[in-house]
């Protein structure tokens, strides 16, 4: 296996007729290590499969760097990178059976037969393809073509894997399955893997590295879960997590040396600590930010209340999704709530419950840049 660098790199398309150019990577830094499974996520348009395939060689940078392993391989094609790539599309010969789709690429280098069959005879059972072998393409689910895809990549046994978006055709439950047994091959293989996808789930579950990209840059890159309660911007804020977070602009006023982060329905103690102990802020305006999940019943002293106006319960059976306004009026801030379904019922039921967040459970950010502050 080997780790990846990618240093300054930038990637335009040029424009055509009236439609300008557009700069799609904006000087990508990132470091890879050996046998880390990475996962680019961001919205659409974000560059993360045109960073994957500028890994893979398919697409050349306009400037900056790659390396893979101890290797400049900026220019080099994509079958001098040792490397093995698996996309959404399956990418299947129909004509050809399970066995020979897994065995093409190998009869391609020149493997003798033994040693394609002794790799296909490890893969198939780590796969649960073995009583699919001498099918086609046609007669699989779009989960077990998935698999096979999958395979062709792990019996060349590449330097490192690229996967981009490979589950984005399946159904909800075939997703599911799948992003299980890739975890579970990462795991088997201490390979190195690259891996992209627009799904918050799949990211967060199957990352050791989760870098999030907006905008050709990177917004956050870390341990899913450290990016996930320690945003960095507003944008990692709002993508990271369901329902998403709630945001509420908010004013920050100091009386008696105690900062408090004021709006409708809200009024929050801000730590000089978190603000860099500077009374300067007075009057400044931020954004607050609480999870849906971080909500509970404001029956303890030590939660900050807030003033919530119920309008409408999704029930979840395990859980209710509460929406409502913040304060009195009826184009107060927009707010949701994520409580334990009978909670969700009362509320419903009641029409108000008390409810409150913990002091630590809530994020400030700048209105202007979207920085979180400390």
């Amino acid at each position: 296996m080997a780790e990846v660098s990618l240093r300054n790199i930038v990637k335009s398309y040029p424009g055509s007729g009236k439609s300008p150019g557009k700069t799609i990577l904006k000087g990508i830094d990132l470091e890879i290590a050996d046998g880390a499974l990475t996962v680019l996520v961001g919205p659409s348009g974000c560059g993360k499969s045109t960073l994957l395939r500028t890994i893979a060689g398919l697409e050349l940078p306009d400037s900056g760097q790659v390396r893979i392993g101890d290797r400049d391989v900026t220019f080099a094609p994509p079958r001098d990178r040792d490397i093995a790539m698996v996309f959404q599309s399956y990418a299947l010969y129909p004509h050809l059976t399970v066995r020979e789709n897994l065995a093409f690429g190998l009869k391609l280098r020149g493997t003798p037969q033994a040693e394609i069959d002794k790799r296909i005879g490890e893969v198939a059972p780590q796969l649960g393809l073995e009583e699919y072998l001498e099918r086609l393409p046609r007669a699989l689910s779009g989960g077990q073509r998935q698999r096979v895809a999958m395979g062709r990549a792990i019996v060349r046994r590449p330097s490192l894997f690229l996967f981009d978006e490979p589950l984005s055709n399946l159904d909800a439950a075939l997703r599911g399955q799948v992003r299980v047994e890739i975890r579970r091959l990462h795991e088997r293989l201490s390979a190195t893997m690259v891996y992209v996808t627009h799904d918050q789930v799949e990211a967060m579950t199957l990352a050791d590295q989760l870098v999030v990209l907006s905008g050709g840059k990177i917004e956050q890159a870390g341990a899913p879960l450290e990016i996930y309660q320690h945003p960095k911007t507003r944008f990692v804020a709002s993508f990271l997590g369901t329902p998403p977070m709630n945001f509420i602009e908010a004013k920050l006023v100091t009386e008696a040396d105690v900062t408090h982060a004021r709006a409708a329905g809200l009024d929050v103690v801000i730590a000089p600590a978190r603000l860099g102990g500077s009374k300067a802020m007075d009057g400044r305006k931020i954004v607050v930010g609480i999870r849906p999940q971080d909500v509970r019943r404001a029956d303890d002293e030590a939660r900050v209340p807030i003033d919530f106006r119920f309008e409408l319960v999704e029930g979840l059976g395990f859980e209710s999704h509460v929406h409502g306004r913040l304060g009195e009026k009826d184009d107060g801030t927009t707010f949701v709530a994520r409580l334990p379904g009978d909670e969700g019922r009362s509320i419903a039921k009641w029409g108000r419950m008390p409810l409150g967040v913990a002091p630590q459970d809530v994020h400030v950010f700048d209105l202007e840049s979207g920085r979180a502050l400390a």
